[in-house]
């Protein structure tokens, strides 16, 4: 699976040290960790670098609102927790405590996780290691907590061809098309960074040209469909560089996109939320330039030096 970018210290540790020991295009050794196997391609290394504040402050109050509920749901998920062991099994607690909601899922795989259950490695490996009938402690994740009750067991049997016909031939008309989206995007893309028009290439392919006018606070209609995950890369276009440097992904979508041209925003055309939005973001982009400079400053006239009995 694509993992997306992620900084060091995010995996464990043979699978991080794996990857941030490769280089771009390189593809490992069979890396074990405590999940299984693994053979690791790097696909694209982003250089770390520190964003503007406007930019992270609405997943800066996300997290501190998280961090600071987490007590609360620790405690909520252990008293669950201490419900059960004392009405004996999970269905006395149930029973006994009628807003609790206890979710029940059918038999499943590790290929296909319910979507009411926590999917975390380290919950999902705890599923499995279960008895029938066996209870688990209390499960902590970066999701929240989980108890889990294993009701009954079924061993994984190689089902007949004639059930799962239909299924198999299904996947595999769609993994052909994936890949046949795939050639066409990247071909697409070659051609026109070639010198070929754009709308040439995409006709001799077949693929419709949707045009759009973007900014930054685009919807998707207003974009024509434009993937908002994007706009960043988008925006950091010109007529010079106007193609990205590979097809780009949103969802199950192959996107390649051509920039066309930039129209700066008319002072008589913003209203007045707009003035304050703009206002609000130019002040914070100063103050964290002004912050940024003035830590610089502070490491270029600080006395830095390591205590060795750490």
């Amino acid at each position: 699976g694509d993992l997306g970018f992620f900084s060091p210290g995010q995996m464990v540790k043979p699978f991080n040290d794996a990857v941030f020991s490769m280089k771009e295009g390189e593809i490992s050794d069979v890396v074990k960790t405590r999940f299984g196997y693994h053979i690791i391609l790097v696909e694209e290394i982003q250089k770390a670098a520190t964003k503007p504040l406007s930019e992270v402050r609405d997943s800066l109050l996300t997290e501190l609102k998280s961090e600071m509920a987490r007590p609360l749901v620790f405690k909520k998920a252990n008293e669950a927790y201490e419900g059960i062991i004392a009405a004996g099994s999970l269905k006395a607690y149930e029973e006994n405590t009628p807003e609790a909601s206890v979710q029940e899922t059918d038999f499943f795989d590790r290929t296909a996780v319910p979507k009411i259950m926590d999917d975390t490695p380290d919950v999902i490996s705890k599923a499995f290691s279960l008895k029938k009938g066996e209870l688990s402690s209390l499960l902590e994740s970066p999701n929240g907590y989980s108890i889990l009750f294993t009701e009954e067991i079924e061993e994984p049997a190689v089902p007949e061809l004639d059930t799962v016909i239909e299924r198999v031939t299904k996947d595999y008309k769609a993994e052909q098309a994936k890949k046949l989206a795939r050639e066409q995007a990247e071909k697409l893309l070659e051609t026109s960074q070639s010198g070929t028009s754009f709308a040439d290439s995409a006709e001799e392919l077949g693929v419709e040209v949707k045009k759009a006018d973007i900014h930054r606070n685009s919807t998707a209609s207003e974009a024509n469909g434009f993937p908002s995950s994007l706009f960043k890369e988008l925006f950091t276009r010109s007529p010079a560089n106007p193609f990205p440097e590979k097809v780009a992904t949103a969802g199950k979508d192959f996107i390649v996109y051509q920039f066309t041209g930039r129209k700066l925003p008319q002072a008589d055309s913003l209203t007045k939320s707009d003035r304050e939005l703009y206002k609000k973001e130019i002040l914070s982009s100063k103050q964290d330039r002004l912050l940024m400079a003035w830590i610089r400053h502070q490491e270029k006239n600080a006395d830095i030096f390591t205590n060795k009995n750490l």
